[in-house]
């Protein structure tokens, strides 16, 4: 839509609704005012905005010393289900790929 701007922000702590919308809105500005972006307008206003928290999996020392993973990996073709994601091996499309092909689909099509 003319005017709106698709903005993907993450925050290394936990923001408020507020805390995150006006840290957005600060950083067009910012890049607009220094030149490496011409937003073109001002903006006043996130028109939308998505909460994405707990992004990525985490689980404690105690977890892991208890088998937290080989449990998780023994999920794998139970009841002839297969899962992948960030959650069983990273944020990264291209190794998600690579696992899809090398682990996940053979043995779905075996």
């Amino acid at each position: 839509m003319p005017g709106l701007l698709d903005v993907k922000f993450g925050s290394p702590t936990l923001l408020t609704r507020d805390q995150a919308q006006a840290q957005i809105i600060a950083d067009i500005e910012r890049l607009d005012d220094s030149g490496t972006f011409d937003a073109r307008l001002r903006v006043t206003e996130v028109v939308a905005l998505n909460a994405h928290r707990e992004f990525t999996l985490w689980v404690g020392a105690e977890d892991i010393e208890a088998g937290f993973y080989t449990t998780l990996g023994s999920l794998q073709g139970r009841r002839n289900t297969y899962y992948n994601g960030a959650t069983f091996l990273t944020h990264d499309s291209t190794l998600l790929w690579q696992f899809t092909d090398n682990h996940v689909l053979p043995k779905l099509l075996a």
